[in-house]
């Protein structure tokens, strides 16, 4: 007998995924990716969230900036991590459904204290909801182990060792551009509220942002 036509089923492969903003990917995200290994002797993919904007101010690298730093990651974690990709929210249902999409099937998914019981809650929603999303994926928790804002503080103090100690050498390479991108969204900042406190209702937020985005086209 002929098999229907049809498109032919890839085999997915089993990974952990680890979530989060990584700005930047430091050492305590490298060593959760080697605890949930240890767990259960599976590489990871990475899941970047990010909203393409900055309004949180926890987000000041952009997409491609933090493209070129997790390349790094990934070439340097070989048999550790698999590959990363982006999404714009952290909703397993949508980042699950994202991995699968990638062919790789998360059969655990790692959580810091600041997120096990989000995403224990979230599991438990899309098991019961009945979808793609199965009962058999774990959420394990893994320590914390380091911070992605003692990280930029140590970029805002323009200390390059101190940063260096805190993140993978891929990281580290992109020292310069990420300092720089920090450095331009302060004063950038500062420079909107200076021109407001002057001008008051005469000018809006998005006239003094493009006033300063022409000086800096002017300058380079």
């Amino acid at each position: 007998d002929e098999k229907p036509e049809g498109k032919e089923e890839i085999k997915l492969e089993d990974v952990n995924l680890v979530i989060g903003r990584f700005q930047p990917f430091h050492n305590g995200h490298l060593k959760m990716v080697k605890k949930m290994m240890e767990k259960n002797n599976l590489p990871s993919i990475i899941a970047v969230v990010h909203p393409g904007h900055n309004k949180s101010g926890k987000s000041p690298f952009n997409k491609d900036l933090v493209s070129k730093y997790m390349e790094n990651v990934v070439k340097e974690s070989s048999g550790k991590i698999q590959g990363f990709f982006m999404i714009d929210r952290g909703l397993l249902g949508v980042i699950y459904g994202k991995s699968k999409e990638l062919g790789y099937l998360p059969k655990a998914i790692a959580a810091g204290d600041d997120k096990i019981e989000d995403y224990k809650k979230q599991s438990d929603y899309l098991k019961k909801a009945g979808g793609d999303f199965p009962d058999d994926v774990e959420i394990i928790q893994t320590s914390r182990s380091g911070r992605g804002t003692e990280v930029r503080e140590k970029l805002a103090e323009e200390d390059f060792l101190g940063f260096k100690k805190l993140v993978p050498p891929g990281v580290s390479a992109f020292y310069n551009q990420l300092l720089s991108s920090q450095r331009g969204k302060d004063i950038k900042e500062s420079i909107v509220i200076n021109y407001l406190n002057e001008y008051g209702d005469e000018k809006t937020v998005e006239e003094v942002n493009n006033e300063i985005e022409e000086i800096k086209n002017n300058e380079q």
